[in-house]
């Protein structure tokens, strides 16, 4: 991979930290991202690496299913004029883990076991140009949904930057929490920046929770506010 210059490489991975304010259960905080060169908040504590105190109590109900269309085209920018839905990948009946980082050589998919608890998963992706947004709702089975917060925490720290090449790839990726428990009962923004000279590709990732659902919204070539603003619309319908 091409060496890139230092300053470059500083400039490209910068990032601002800081903790929104707490929305409610119902909805989202202000969205507007934290001002720059302000104190950074500290980040709350991350649930401790265990399953869940107890298995789902028998004779209860399981969550009820994700939304069936969790994000339609005339909720996007401009009431979806421009934009398409896309096809699954593959014709996949289910979507995988949208925070898995396969291509970080730090990745274990055995540390994060929420994945091994979800009972469904639904994913929409739309494009308009070179703009992409997705939505993937997931299911857990009771008691999960927090822990895959948790997860998703985890996967970030392990593979906060990493340089990947083989035939096809070579890049430089990195990845950031930049906000946190700003909407719904938990939530994250993730800001991830891909450095595969010449260009630099910024991707906005909002993941909620309401019970045991969790919704992920990304966003490549649209601003963290449209992304957050997606992330609060599906979080109102996680019920």
């Amino acid at each position: 991979m091409a060496r890139i210059p230092g300053r470059a490489l500083h400039l490209g991975l910068a990032v601002v930290l800081g903790l929104a304010v707490v929305g409610g259960p119902g909805g989202c905080a202000d969205s507007a991202a934290p001002a720059a060169g302000g104190p950074a908040a500290p980040r709350p504590a991350v649930l401790p690496a265990t399953a869940p105190a107890s298995p789902e109590p028998r004779g209860t109900t399981a969550p009820p299913a994700p939304p069936a269309v969790p994000l339609s085209r005339t909720d996007l920018s401009g009431r979806g004029r421009g934009w398409r839905q896309l096809p699954e990948p593959g014709g996949r009946a289910e979507p995988p883990w949208p925070s898995a980082m396969r291509q970080c050589v730090l990745y274990d998919p055995a540390e994060y076991p929420a994945q091994g608890q979800r009972t469904g998963a639904r994913r929409h992706a739309y494009a308009h140009g070179d703009r992409r947004v997705s939505v993937v709702v997931e299911r857990f089975r009771h008691g999960w949904g927090q822990r895959s917060l948790a997860d998703v925490r985890a996967v970030v720290d392990a593979c906060v930057r990493y340089e990947y090449t083989d035939r096809d790839d070579d890049f430089l990726e990195s990845h950031r929490i930049v906000a946190e428990r700003f909407c719904a009962q938990d939530s994250v923004l993730v800001e991830t920046v891909r450095i595969q000279p010449p260009t630099t590709r910024v991707r906005w990732t909002a993941v909620v929770r309401h019970g045991d659902q969790v919704a992920t919204v990304s966003g490549m070539g649209v601003p963290e506010r449209e992304v957050r603003r997606l992330a609060a619309l599906v979080a109102s319908r996680l019920r």
